[in-house]
């Protein structure tokens, strides 16, 4: 699998690809946010995800997508591909202090945790903070 910065005029087929595969409107693609990172695995879309900037320097991981054509094996190792890579974007790139993520899906928590986000109260705001 080859994971790459989300580029909206190299990646806007792809990107529409993924929202199809999820009933979702290509409209989607026009509020994408800014920084982003896509998988591809045979030239075919597995998953896109994004940080939203937030003043503060903080950030929001918002807008996985995945393509459920591909098994959940393929799909789980897209999303760390794409964890990686926007953790690390995050931190060394836009020299942000910390990440927020918002889910109470338990996969998204459990990799969440993975990543030494907090888990806060009803498991549905984790926090990842790059100060040490």
């Amino acid at each position: 699998m080859k994971v790459e910065r989300f580029n909206k005029v190299k990646h806007l087929a792809s990107a529409n690809a993924l929202l199809a595969h999820r009933e979702m409107s290509e409209a989607w693609t026009a509020v994408l946010p800014r920084f982003g990172f896509i998988v591809h695995k045979d030239d075919k879309p597995v998953a896109m995800g994004f940080i939203r900037v937030l003043e503060g320097k903080m950030g929001v991981l918002d807008s996985y997508i995945t393509n459920k054509e591909f098994d959940y094996d393929v799909r789980s190792a897209a999303l760390d591909l794409i964890s990686d890579a926007l953790v690390a974007f995050s931190r060394v790139d836009l020299k942000l202090n910390g990440l927020i993520a918002f889910s109470d899906h338990p996969n998204i928590i459990q990799r969440a945790t993975k990543y030494g986000f907090a888990t806060h109260p009803k498991n549905v705001f984790q926090t990842l903070s790059f100060k040490q």
